[in-house]
């Protein structure tokens, strides 16, 4: 709705002048968007479900038959695929029709029981869509109004600091689910209908119900797309298990696009809201509350993450600790040397083989470094420490101050466990280190 508000109607429309109209024009607009979902989501999944269905039946006792021969040499496996096999060709659907009808024609009741049960339970659905539309419509309209009016009841019952709390937290939960819901219809959206176009053109089977699936799935972070695809592949594989490792292949490149190309340039970046949140947040909602935890306990994590961001910032100021000396910055420490020399500091690291020479001497000559306590490859430490006679390392470290080995650390220490033994040593510089730089030994 917030589409059409500010996008579409919003620039036909003076808002000022017409505030109401844009408001009912949005709203229509976006049930009708829903309803239509609804309707294409019904005419295109029923269809072909039963077409898939047909043709499952159809094709299950030959596929079976090729998965028995080409699993002759695992017997376990072979076994299970046969009583499969068997307990499929013993499946009655005539007795199952039979239960249906019989069901149907109220055995043990009333027909008209039951066709009066079926319509209570279809118009109670009817009514509450109805109502929910036009309590939507009311709320839109009366938006301003009815934000004041809790604004009153708020600062009348609380003090202004509580009061601006819940409206902080109002707010910020708005925005978040109505930044999840936007972002993630319209990728939904994109994400289905590329499905359809690419399966259509690398004629795979099923192209129009897969896609509906994929698409309405992937709204669930993570483990969405995995169901689809899952789905998708079963369903193809039955027919041709090549095509299914083709609509896989496409799947993966297709959500890499969407990933890497789509969300970045029209989505924009995420909510900030990390990979391991969104992980715990998908997986407790869905244990909890099923499909619709699954979707919504990712807006609402993004709330309580702020909650807590918040929170630390405010508890960090009250130390007067500035927010910078705890700031992570990803990359190469050789190339972002400056965040580290800014002012005197002393280096604690666990250094790779192939960096740590360079960034010991980078330490030892920079006039800001006091010292260092670093994990090195032992043998890297043996020669900055002068064992087995002097070198260059160990004659520069000696000029500049001392460094000796504090312990070494067996590879039992470390998981997966490497094939070298790694020291500790730690260096400190002399005091007149600077006055000692400034030595022309030439």
């Amino acid at each position: 709705m917030n589409f059409f508000q500010e996008k579409v109607f919003g620039r036909l429309f003076d808002p000022k002048k017409h505030r109401k109209l844009i408001l009912i024009l949005s709203l229509i607009f976006s049930w009708l968007i829903f309803f239509g979902a609804v309707t294409l989501i019904l005419l295109v999944i029923i269809p072909e479900t039963i077409n898939a269905s047909q043709t499952a039946i159809k094709n299950i006792p030959a596929f079976a038959d090729a998965l028995i021969k080409y699993t002759e040499k695992i017997p376990a496996l072979n076994k299970a695929i046969v009583d499969i096999r068997d307990q499929f060709e013993s499946f009655d659907l005539n007795n199952i029709s039979d239960k249906v009808t019989s069901y149907l024609s109220g055995e043990g009741s009333n027909v008209l029981n039951r066709a009066q049960s079926i319509l209570s339970s279809v118009s109670s659905t009817l009514i509450a869509i109805a109502m929910g539309f036009i309590f939507s419509i009311y709320v839109s309209i009366n938006k301003k109004i009815l934000k004041i009016n809790a604004n009153k009841f708020l600062y009348a019952n609380f003090d202004e600091d509580r009061a601006d709390t819940i409206n902080y937290v109002s707010k910020l939960t708005y925005d978040a689910f109505a930044k999840f819901l936007d972002t993630r219809f319209l990728s939904c959206f994109v994400l289905g209908l590329l499905n359809y176009i690419g399966m259509k053109i690398l004629q795979l089977p099923y192209a129009g119900m897969i896609s509906i699936l994929v698409g309405a799935l992937d709204i669930i972070p993570y483990f969405g797309p995995i169901i689809a695809a899952a789905f998708g592949m079963l369903m193809i594989f039955i027919q041709s298990p090549f095509q299914s490792l083709v609509f896989i292949i496409f799947l993966v490149i297709l959500q890499q696009v969407q990933e890497n190309i789509f969300y970045p340039l029209v989505i924009g970046k995420h909510s900030g809201l990390p990979a391991i949140w969104i992980f715990v947040s998908v997986f407790l909602g869905g244990r909890l509350f099923g499909i619709m935890g699954m979707i919504l306990f990712m807006p609402l994590a993004t709330v309580f993450y702020t909650l807590k961001e918040d929170r630390t910032i405010k508890k960090l100021k009250e130390k007067e600790i500035d927010e910078k000396k705890l700031i992570l910055t990803l990359g190469d420490a050789l190339h972002h040397w400056n965040l580290i020399s800014c002012k005197s500091y002393f280096l604690v690291a666990n250094l790779p083989y192939y960096v740590a020479t360079n960034m010991m001497l980078k330490a030892i000559d920079d006039p800001n470094c006091l010292g260092f306590i670093v994990m090195i490859q032992r043998e890297v430490a043996l020669k900055f420490c002068g064992f087995g006679g002097s070198n260059s390392l160990s004659l520069i470290t000696s000029l500049n101050g001392e460094i000796k080995t504090l312990f070494d650390v067996p590879p039992s220490s470390f998981e997966p466990e490497p094939k070298v033994m790694s020291s500790v040593v730690k260096f400190s510089k002399f005091d007149n280190f600077n006055e000692l730089n400034k030595i022309n030994y030439e």
